[in-house]
């Protein structure tokens, strides 16, 4: 009898063990489809930063192609003016 509450005792502490082994797997795989996640976003985040960037730069041209139109306008305009 007290054999059988050895074997039954070993038995169910292996069986806890494979079942810490398997809990301790899925954790694993969960935290490294968290950092996949983590990566993504700060892929993601450096594009953004980087396609933001672009975009004020292309701003900035627009603007002073903008006011180099309107000195060239307010130019022609004062040679129009000279001639009539």
């Amino acid at each position: 009898k007290s054999g059988e509450k050895m074997r039954t005792i070993s038995q169910q502490v292996e069986r806890s063990s494979q079942e810490q082994a398997r809990g301790s797997r899925q954790i694993t795989q969960a935290i490294e489809a968290i950092n996949g996640m983590v990566a993504q976003v700060s892929a993601a985040q450096r594009e953004y930063k980087s396609d933001s960037a672009e975009a004020l730069q292309i701003l900035k041209k627009l603007e002073s192609l903008g006011q180099e139109q309107r000195t060239a306008l307010g130019q022609v305009t004062l040679l129009a003016e000279r001639n009539h």
